[in-house]
């Protein structure tokens, strides 16, 4: 049987198709200053295929961003997948001068008297991306003036706006628990994200001389706890860049700002083992020792108008303090009557009433807002394996009544609340069932999960 030929008026249709195509690649100033494999492309027209000559470069760098070394300037620029050298030029006498054109890594030094404007291009062996001038100027270390959230709560499967406002970044990038995830060159943005469940967003920041990372959590449902606590979040850049300035050490997350009333409220723990109050301006109203690290933000109680706060000492022990807004009346509990002194813990929450905290070893503690120290309580032990502690402090989840936990082995656990009690939520109540700390006093975990690996531990 004889092969079916083509006509002429079709192979003249496809070759006419095939010089078109060919004419209308378009052609960069890299293709020809440089050698490149050429790169194809398969087409079809009709039952036959072609392999045509295609130009095919790299993507650009995300950023390219400068910083003063003192002798030198810092260039630095976003590594690029697949691209195995890039090229670098600075603009001098004006035109265009070479710097490298084989440079391996994504970050150089260079003489300033090669000017300050520089331009990079990621390359292959197909040939090389569109030149990036310089898009960010880099003056300092990594800042977080606000990391925040449009609502602590929302209803299930509606969306929350994640807002950050960073200094000195070169990228940011804004994840969730729920797989989600936002990369922005920019210091100030928002990204709207779906909220599933209890959600984590993480921000990490990166910049010259390193990477913050912060998180902050969303409930996906109404909640009962108290409303007694302001609503308005402000981390305000001038507070923190001022009292930098004026020769304090803040410890950065753990700076509150915020507004009850009228009044603007500013306090922040120091690494010289501090707490300060600190006007609009920077200027100091009171400070207090803490004989401690105080590495997470305290809590405001707007009723008695008191700070409750959590301190790390460098022998492993841990305290819960309160201390008056005016600064006065500063007062400790590091132990239950009788028995051994706290371990580290975790910030406390508080929770309609009752001040709730957990030790790195799993110990979960209840205590009145006013930390009488009669009323300070262990509620029970979550069993954790050997060398695991608890790392984070704890989370409310108000939709399952739950308290969750991360530990230094990547684990969840989620903790329910009311076990042996009536109602969760009658403040003559203990938020559990108390156990007496002598014993045991084993909580089951209602769940866990590994955030290293898929799937719940059961």
């Amino acid at each position: 049987m004889m092969k079916k030929q083509s006509s002429p008026s079709v192979n003249l249709s496809i070759y006419s198709f095939i010089a078109f195509v060919m004419t209308a690649i378009p052609c960069s100033d890299n293709v020809f200053a440089e050698e490149f494999q050429q790169a194809y492309a398969p087409i079809s027209v009709g039952d036959i295929g072609f392999m045509i000559p295609i130009e095919r470069q790299p993507s650009e760098s995300g950023y390219f961003a400068t910083t003063d070394g003192g002798d030198s300037w810092i260039l630095e620029w976003e590594a690029v997948s697949g691209a195995t050298r890039y090229k670098i030029e600075y603009f001098k006498d004006g035109v265009w001068q070479a710097i490298s054109s084989d440079e391996q890594s994504n970050r150089i030094n260079v003489a300033k008297d090669k000017g300050t404007e520089f331009r990079v291009s990621a390359c292959d062996v197909y040939g090389c991306s569109d030149w990036v001038g310089v898009t960010t100027r880099i003056s300092g270390p990594v800042l977080v003036n606000r990391f925040s959230k449009s609502s602590d709560i929302t209803e299930l499967n509606q969306s929350v706006v994640i807002s950050w406002d960073v200094s000195s970044a070169t990228k940011i990038t804004v994840s969730s628990s729920n797989g989600n995830e936002v990369i922005s060159y920019s210091g100030l943005g928002s990204h709207s994200f779906p909220v599933t469940g209890l959600t984590q967003f993480r921000m990490i920041a990166e910049g010259f001389n390193g990477s913050i990372e912060q998180s902050i959590f969303v409930s996906p449902t109404k909640s009962s706890i108290s409303q007694e606590q302001p609503t308005q979040d402000r981390y305000l850049q001038p507070i923190l860049r001022t009292v930098i300035e004026a020769g304090m050490q803040p410890i950065e997350k753990a700076l509150v700002t915020l507004i009850d009333g009228v009044e603007q409220i500013n306090v922040f723990p120091q690494y010289s083992e501090v707490i300060t109050r600190v006007s609009n301006s920077g200027d100091i109203i009171w400070e207090a020792p803490t004989d401690g690290l105080v590495v997470n933000k305290p809590i405001y109680l707007v009723d008695n108008k008191t700070l409750i706060y959590s301190v790390s000492s460098d022998i492993n022990r841990g305290k819960v303090c309160r201390i008056n807004i005016d600064g006065t009346q500063r007062f400790c509990l590091d132990r239950i009557e009788g028995s051994s002194f706290l371990p580290i813990v975790s910030s406390p929450l508080y929770i309609n009433g009752s001040i709730l905290f957990v030790d790195s070893f799993g110990s979960i503690y209840e205590v009145s807002k006013n930390l009488e120290s009669s009323t300070l309580k262990l509620l029970g032990r979550v069993s954790l394996e050997q060398g695991d502690t608890v790392v984070s402090t704890p989370v409310f989840d108000p939709q399952s009544d739950e308290l969750v936990v991360r530990t230094k082995y990547g684990l969840l656990i989620g903790i329910p609340l009311s076990i042996g009690t009536p109602s969760l939520m009658t403040k003559s109540k203990s938020l559990f069932r108390t156990f007496d700390y002598s014993s045991s006093g084993s909580l089951s975990p209602r769940w866990q999960r590994s955030l290293n690996l898929a799937g719940d531990n059961q």
